[in-house]
């Protein structure tokens, strides 16, 4: 019972925390008020059965809290373990979609511009859209046709332009708005994040506009 109790349980089963952590801290306080009362207040002829009783309750206790504490310690290693397979999942997306930006730039350097389609969206905004762009954002499943038209344009012009990082950003820009409720701060951070990687992005008035609307 002297084993500390792991801090990431209160993110990973807050109830179960709260629950051990209350008997390792009121748990010894009561045993000592009882304690106290059993050996002041009971006649000395009294005190062994009161010492019985005292040790039953005080093994009683030591059972229930090693319950407690073994299915809190449990669901944690459970949470923390799923987690880790969440955070592995993400990583992989990520990364496959950094790869089919890769490929798509490779594409686009060993083939002649007019094999794509040629999007003009904004002053000094001439885009070509490689079939390997297409196809990544049609895998993304994008419901919006406006948002989608747009992500297409900016993701051709950053293969365009080649920016690694720029696509790095921007593939997890689009796995975060895919979410359900995404978080608006989060948004506004990676869009900024692609713009500072391909600054150029910006000219793209039309398709800018409509990811601005994503984070105001």
């Amino acid at each position: 019972m002297s084993k500390k109790i792991d801090p990431d349980g209160k993110f990973h089963d807050p109830e179960g925390y709260n629950i051990v952590r209350g008997f390792s801290i009121i748990g010894p306080i009561i045993f000592l008020i009882m304690g106290f009362i059993l050996f002041t207040f009971i006649s000395e002829k009294n005190q062994i059965l009161a010492l019985i009783i005292f040790a039953i309750l005080l093994v009683m206790y030591g059972l229930i809290f090693s319950m407690f504490r073994s299915g809190h310690e449990t669901e944690v290693s459970r949470s923390k373990f799923q987690h880790g397979q969440d955070q592995v999942k993400r990583a992989q997306e990520i990364s496959d979609g950094i790869k089919e930006i890769e490929k798509g730039i490779d594409e686009m350097e060993k083939s002649a511009i007019n094999t794509g389609k040629i999007i003009v969206s904004g002053k000094n905004a001439a885009v070509v859209i490689g079939p390997g762009i297409i196809t990544y954002i049609n895998d993304k499943e994008i419901k919006d046709p406006q948002l989608k038209e747009a992500l297409t344009v900016i993701s051709g012009h950053i293969e365009n332009t080649r920016s690694r990082e720029a696509a790095k950003y921007l593939n997890e820009f689009i796995e975060v708005i895919k979410q359900t409720n995404p978080n608006k701060t989060i948004i506004k951070s990676l869009w900024n994040s692609v713009i500072d990687a391909a600054p150029t992005v910006k000219h793209l008035t039309d398709s800018v506009a409509t990811i601005v609307k994503l984070f105001v």
